[in-house]
């Protein structure tokens, strides 16, 4: 039981079903006017409503925050009354999962000093018979404000009508800063094999023109996406509103007008600092259109993080365009575009990436241990690399380390590998390597041979690696030196996968065996 003097201090509370209608002293001692977050958790309508009554009989009538989880609202101006009357302080509403339709206009208007508006419909695939909630319900609680002018940002995740819902916020929101949203509201993601161009998305330049002050833009044809899109924003956006309107992340699956979009990145080309594009259905994004000519002519000096996923077209001679008119990046992710393909004619235009730390990427060809050590040369300040399903790829471990001296985690994953113990001499020993993390899966060339050469990075906290069961070698020497030369001191995780035997296994003086 809480003491009495914490009676006064306790700011959030929350309510489940059924909470109504149990025992409650105790928790009736902790109402009132110091209350600042509400959660209603799956409540049905009747228990909502009568909770929302409580609440405001208690005295709590400074909520700065209210969150609603599965909750449902078919009487808007029941729920509108009481929201006014429990909330009139209220900065912060999330509605997630919602099993209804609600009126967006008249919920804003009774709260006027509201700055994050986020609604999450109930999940609709698979069901027989979603809900598309094209107009606004009924509610004659309160006027519609001339302007939302506090509404800093705005996530909206439900199948709504974009011009009769959505449009009336954005023409009212002068101040919007943070905009996470559809692409189309009108079609699901699954009928967009029937409607490949869908009516009624969001025009992108009318949004800019509307919310002069928009800082972060992200919309998604896949409305599953947007939540993860949220938290991305939210771990990567800092809103400075003292800097005034300046574009800086963009962030969007399956894109429709790929000219709005080249217009867009023009003309906020010195603000942008984080750009993602994935496409997420195969009914957008056609083969047809090719994203080389945009990357590889625009010049973005703050650029920090470029990410590219799942078969958007563009060349690698683009790419390398991209990192020589973006000297400012430091991630780079490239997933799932085949289209990319970098060969020493194209490596040779790229200059050296003094910036980039991160560089993630899966399925582009690169031919060849020349072409991978060309590439791997000009980004010198990698600290995290990781390659995967680049079978075309030769990776020479040792030129590579040498050559990459800040990295700290890498993982190869479907490449072919070049490391040979003979090789190893006294300074590639690694006494100034910062490597933490090795992980290598279904790669080729790595026996027990081999082993020894990871064995002299004694900085290693992680090392993972699969055995290439075609280099299995009669004797053991390679495994013996590794157990030896392994300096276990830092060594968090040992995995070494497709190990046949293990010989002499006593001998080994850093395997500790249960007792």
């Amino acid at each position: 039981m809480l003491p009495q003097y914490a009676t006064s201090v306790w700011s959030t509370v929350e309510f489940s079903k059924g909470d109504i209608f149990r025992e409650s002293q105790v928790q009736d001692r902790f109402l009132g006017n110091h209350i600042k977050s509400v959660i209603f958790d799956k409540l049905p309508e009747t228990e909502l409503h009568d909770t929302m009554k409580k609440l405001v009989s208690f005295g709590c009538t400074s909520v700065r925050s209210v969150e609603l989880i599965g909750c449902c609202t078919v009487d808007q101006d029941s729920f509108l009354s009481l929201l006014k009357q429990l909330a009139p302080e209220m900065t912060r509403i999330e509605i997630e999962a919602h099993r209804s339709n609600i009126a967006f206009l008249p919920l804003l208007s009774v709260s006027p000093k509201l700055t994050h508006f986020t609604y999450h419909a109930a999940h609709f695939f698979n069901q027989e018979d979603p809900a598309i909630y094209d107009q606004e319900p009924e509610a004659h609680h309160s006027n519609v404000l001339e302007e939302f002018t506090k509404l800093t940002y705005l996530c909206m995740n439900a199948v709504i009508n974009t011009e009769a819902r959505l449009e009336p916020i954005l023409t009212k929101s002068p101040n919007l800063q943070t905009f996470i949203g559809a692409a189309s509201t009108t079609v699901f993601l699954s009928q967009l094999a029937q409607h490949p161009h869908p009516e009624g998305g969001i025009d992108l330049e009318k949004l800019i023109w509307w919310c002069p002050k928009i800082t972060n833009l992200a919309v998604s044809s896949g409305y599953s996406s947007l939540e993860e899109i949220q938290d991305s924003l939210k771990s990567k956006v800092t809103v400075d509103t003292e800097q005034g309107s300046s574009l800086r992340t963009i962030y969007m699956t399956d894109i429709h007008d790929i000219n709005q979009i080249a217009s867009i990145l023009t003309k906020n080309q010195d603000t942008l600092w984080f750009l993602s594009f994935r496409k997420e259905s195969p009914f957008v994004f056609g083969q047809v259109t090719d994203w080389s000519p945009i990357f590889g002519s625009i010049q973005m000096q703050h650029l920090q993080t470029f990410i590219l996923q799942n078969g958007i077209l563009i060349s690698g001679a683009a790419i390398v365009s991209l990192l020589n008119n973006c000297p400012c990046m430091k991630i780079l992710v490239l997933t799932g575009n085949p289209s990319i393909i970098l060969d020493t004619s194209v490596i040779i235009h790229l200059q050296t990436a003094q910036m980039l730390r991160v560089f993630r990427c899966n399925d582009i060809k690169v031919e060849g241990e020349y072409s991978t050590l060309a590439l791997l040369e000009r980004l010198p300040t990698l600290e995290k690399l990781s390659i995967t399903d680049s079978s075309l790829m030769t990776f020479n471990f040792q030129q590579i380390i040498q050559c990459l001296k800040q990295l700290v985690e890498l993982t190869l994953n479907g490449v072919k590998i070049r490391c040979k113990s003979e090789y190893l001499p006294h300074s590639l020993a690694f006494d100034h390597s910062k490597l933490k993390a090795i992980i290598l899966r279904d790669t080729t060339n790595i026996g027990y041979n081999e082993l020894p050469v990871f064995a002299g990075i004694s900085t290693l906290q992680v090392l993972s690696l699969s055995i290439d069961d075609t280099l299995y070698a009669n004797d053991d020497d390679g495994l013996r030196c590794f157990s030896a030369l392994l300096n276990a001191k830092n060594l968090e995780r040992l995995e070494i996968c497709n190990v046949r035997r293990l010989p002499n296994i006593f001998s080994i003086p850093w395997l500790i065996y249960p007792s």
